[in-house]
């Protein structure tokens, strides 16, 4: 376990620290500020996130404050990295008011009839999401259809082409009348980081993007393991409505995304803390996507994400994988989130990963998956119904999780069994913990004759209601010689 600590207090240190003084710090300000003002102070802002991505001498030491209270409708291209754990690059707000706010949708206008409450405006864009009356809170956008005689008979749609949108509202009234709001091509993302390393970003909000909210990607190889995007923080962001059906252009997205690079003999990144967001609503479609989730990581070493709530009501709440780095990837630790209202709640594939004491309830789909190696402990799962598509719905989902250990978790009303230990899961131990499946699946634990020999320690608490609860070595979904009692299942494992 030393090398999993080493991981972990790297990343807790980074997160913490704070900088004794700043190079520079630039100001920027939507209602006040000017871009030709040289940005120094708070009475000489810039105005736009343009022109702080164009900066050209950002580093290690500088701050980028948005000003409170102020909302850009355009993305933040992180301009610099930092140069060390002590001398990072920070963005954050200042002054008083509502959190600075990064919004993906732009306000149209120019409305014209054109059928019994359909209306039209001329954009020559892409448009993907179109909100109304959204007022910069999470909201259900209109539903996209595939062409203009459907949007016109479906009220509550749009639909676009290639210079114009159309939209039928809900009750057919005039757009004009409303604040109609539109995602598109323009500014995919919230805030984009191509290979940038030592830069923390705290207390912003980021909604409605086409994309994803915050995005850091390395798109050069990474093969003695010191390169970009590495030693970054992400703390204390608000991040809600985005994705959305269209391409996405780093492979993956998510409110927060981080992907390595998987060019011959690259090394997972490091040193990542993503902690204390608020991760809602993605508008991503309905179901699983291993490629889409609330907090998306893909290939990373020894991050922390810890004390995040996330609810993307599509998608898959904390993903980790490892991107075909399995090599170098792991010894993640999963700790302290609260889930809910997503389709699967956290998939932590990657060795050595450790999923401790988050809380997933009224969630859809399974609650924790984890790798060889995992640790899934402490953890509270409660009232899961199966995913959309039907396919996900235990509570601790162990398919392929050799040499795995589950301890102290309390699992109870899951659509499917509470504890599954599947495939080439050898090696598995249950180490205390109560599994309650007197509802829901009302089957306690499901493992498969591949799996063979599980360890049980003799303090896990088993509920059940239904005779037989326990399917133990099945060597097929349809064994009936492997479903037991409880007691048999004691009987059978008394030895272990």
């Amino acid at each position: 376990m030393s090398h999993l600590n080493h991981f972990w207090a790297s990343a807790i240190v980074c997160a913490s620290l704070t900088l004794s003084a700043s190079a520079t710090t630039y100001y920027v300000s939507e209602s006040g500020g000017s871009d030709n003002n040289n940005g120094l102070s708070q009475t000489t802002a810039f105005k736009t996130l343009s022109r702080v991505g164009a900066l050209k001498k950002v580093t290690g030491g500088d701050s980028i404050l948005l000003r409170r209270g102020d909302v850009w409708h355009e993305q933040l291209v992180v301009p610099g990295s930092g140069s060390s754990a002590r001398s990072r690059l920070v963005i954050d707000a200042y002054g008083q008011g509502a959190t600075p706010i990064i919004d993906g949708a732009d306000p149209e206008t120019g409305w014209s009839l054109i059928s019994a409450g359909t209306y039209q405006t001329r954009r020559t864009i892409p448009s993907y999401k179109v909100f109304v009356d959204a007022i910069y809170a999470q909201a259900v956008p209109l539903k996209a259809q595939a062409n203009l005689a459907v949007a016109i008979n479906t009220p509550g749609s749009f639909y676009s082409d290639a210079d114009t949108l159309y939209v039928h509202l809900i009750d057919g009234s005039n757009p004009s009348k409303h604040t109609i709001e539109v995602s598109g091509s323009g500014h995919q993302n919230g805030i984009v980081a191509i290979n940038k390393s030592f830069v923390t970003i705290q207390n912003l909000e980021i909604i409605r993007t086409t994309n994803s909210g915050v995005a850091f990607v390395l798109d050069s190889p990474n093969t003695a393991g010191n390169g970009p995007n590495q030693n970054n923080t992400l703390q204390a962001l608000t991040i809600f409505n985005t994705g959305s059906s269209a391409p996405m252009p780093f492979g993956f997205d998510g409110g927060i995304m981080v992907r390595a690079n998987t060019s011959y003999g690259s090394m997972a990144v490091t040193g990542w803390t993503i902690a204390k967001n608020l991760v809602g609503r993605l508008d991503s479609p309905v179901g699983l996507n291993y490629n889409i989730a609330g907090i998306n990581m893909r290939g990373i070493k020894g991050a922390y994400i810890a004390n995040n709530a996330v609810r993307t009501t599509t998608a898959m709440g904390i993903q980790d994988r490892n991107y075909g780095l399995a090599s170098s990837c792991g010894a993640n630790l999963i700790a302290n989130n609260s889930l809910s209202d997503n389709e699967g709640n956290i998939s932590a594939e990657e060795n050595y990963d450790y999923v401790n004491n988050n809380k997933i309830s009224n969630s859809r789909g399974f609650g924790i998956q984890v790798q060889s190696f995992g640790y899934a402990t402490n953890n509270l799962i409660a009232h899961l119904k199966t995913s959309t598509d039907g396919t996900l719905y235990n509570g601790i989902d162990g398919a392929g999780g050799a040499n795995a250990v589950y301890g102290n978790n309390n699992v109870s009303d899951v659509s499917g069994c509470s504890l599954t230990i599947e495939g080439t899961a050898t090696g598995v131990q249950v180490l205390g913990g109560t599994y309650d499946a007197t509802k829901g699946g009302q089957c306690a634990l499901y493992t498969t004759a591949s799996a063979g020999h599980v360890a049980f320690d003799g303090r896990t608490t088993w509920i059940t209601k239904t005779p037989d609860a326990f399917r133990y070595r099945m060597a097929s979904a349809g064994d009936r010689q492997n479903r037991m009692t409880q007691a048999k299942f004691m009987a059978a494992t008394s030895g272990q």
